[in-house]
Order: C-alpha cells, then sequence, then structure tokens
C-alpha cells in the first residue's frame, strides 16, 4: 500500500471536528435563500392532495476545461445538509436531539458533507442574465476571469423536482492559465477548494459511488463530465487535427 492510501486511510480513521451548536425549524424563522411551504392542490383526477415544498433560487453551474493544462476544473466544498443526511443515514438520529448529533458528528469521516461539484451559484443578482452570474461565479470560485462570449449554453435542467423544482441553467466555458487572476476561493464566508482534474480521471469520478468514498458528487456534476467527455471534447479533437 503507497504512503497515499496510508494518509487516507488514517484520515478516515480521525474524528471530524466539526462541532453541531444548534438546530432550529424554520417555522418562525425568516432565510433570504428559501421558504418552505405546504401547497394544497386538485390534481388532474379531481384528487385533493398536500405537497410541502420550498420555494428557492434558480441556479446556474459551469463546467470549465483549461486548454493550457488539458484539466477539467471544478471545486470541492462542504455542504451541511450532506453532512446531516449521511449522519441521519448513518446513526438514525433525531433531528432536534443536540446532543447525540453532535456526540454522532464527531464520529464521521472528515471527508463526509464534503462535495465534488461544478463552479455554481444561485440567480439573486437583479439586472444580470444567466450568464453574467455564471461569470462571476467562475471568478470568485476558481479566480479564472474569461470573456462573458467564452460561456457556451448547454442546457437547462430542473433540481429538487420533489421540493423546489427550481431551474439551473449549465453553462461549459474554456479557460487558459493567462486568465488566472487569483487562487479563488469564494467571497466572505465560503470555504471552496479549486480542484482540477484529468479528463480521465473525471471520467472515472463520473460513477464514483459517494456512499463507499463518503465524498458527495451531484447529479449535475455527473452530467456535466458525460457531456463533455461524449459531445465537447470530441470536437475539440477534431478542431485541433483540422488546424
Amino acid at each position: 500500500m503507497s504512503d497515499k492510501n496510508n494518509d487516507k486511510e488514517s484520515k478516515s480513521k480521525k474524528k471530524n471536528s466539526l462541532e453541531i451548536i444548534d438546530i432550529q425549524l424554520l417555522q418562525n424563522l425568516e432565510s433570504q435563500y428559501l421558504k418552505p411551504f405546504r401547497l394544497q392542490y386538485r390534481d388532474h383526477d379531481g384528487r385533493i392532495k398536500l405537497w410541502d415544498c420550498i420555494q428557492t433560487h434558480d441556479s446556474v453551474s459551469i463546467i470549465i476545461f483549461n486548454i493550457s493544462r488539458n484539466v477539467l476544473v471544478f471545486v470541492r466544498q462542504f455542504r451541511p445538509p450532506v453532512f446531516l443526511s449521511t449522519l441521519f443515514n448513518k446513526f438514525n438520529c433525531s433531528l432536534l436531539d443536540i446532543n447525540e448529533l453532535r456526540i454522532k458528528a464527531k464520529e464521521m469521516n472528515l471527508d463526509c458533507g464534503y462535495t465534488l461539484e461544478l463552479c455554481a451559484g444561485i440567480i439573486d443578482k437583479k439586472g444580470l442574465s444567466p450568464k453574467e452570474i455564471a461569470r462571476e461565479e467562475i471568478l470568485e470560485e476558481t479566480g479564472y476571469n474569461p470573456p462573458i462570449n467564452s460561456l457556451e449554453f448547454i442546457t437547462s435542467f430542473r433540481t429538487g423536482v420533489g421540493t423546489s423544482g427550481s431551474l439551473q441553467h449549465l453553462f461549459y466555458c474554456q479557460v487558459d492559465d493567462s486568465m488566472r487572476l487569483n487562487s479563488g476561493g469564494g467571497i466572505d464566508d465560503e470555504s471552496i477548494e479549486v480542484i482540477e482534474l484529468s479528463i480521465e480521471s473525471a471520467k472515472a469520478e463520473m460513477y464514483a459511488n459517494d456512499e463507499e468514498t463518503g465524498l458527495g458528487r451531484t447529479s449535475g456534476f455527473r452530467f456535466a463530465v458525460c457531456w463533455f467527455n461524449f459531445v465537447k471534447y470530441p470536437q475539440i479533437l477534431t478542431s485541433m487535427k483540422n488546424k
């Protein structure tokens, strides 16, 4: 076994340093990011039904390819809902038993709650198009400053279809090392790590099992890597051959 594997195994055995301080239900609390509500409606068959929903922002995401070094650029960040969901699945804890949650949180893998994702962000700035917001997210999270016309729209799709049904706009952006202004990492209190993967490594991540590895991967990430490998990269190779 290599030193790298030994380090990984040792890390997985360490206790988590994350501390759960409190959890409150949003019944009487205001959030600028989401609003939970209960919908009562009559369906197409005339039946009256109830559905608990969340109103939230639409979003953008971007798959980034650095042509200087032939790497795909992603972000790794901590997602509290992923951490809690993993904790609940493993220990079947009560949502409001803070003492139990604090104890069990310390037993979680250090990677628990972290996700490998596309550069992304919510659409919450008035007057800016999804493409303009996507460009801002690229600069904030990864440090690259591409021209707006370098962003290529791929498609839009629904996320959280059982809760919010919000829309995500997916873009492709080709960058090079000369566009890198800083190391990225997000703004304010964001904690984002820029991750660069070879095309083959990204393809392997596309099929990785989150439960086994302890690292989360979004469906948008998997779809975008699939699109790049089977649609965009063949186009890039063809273009290179024709030059």
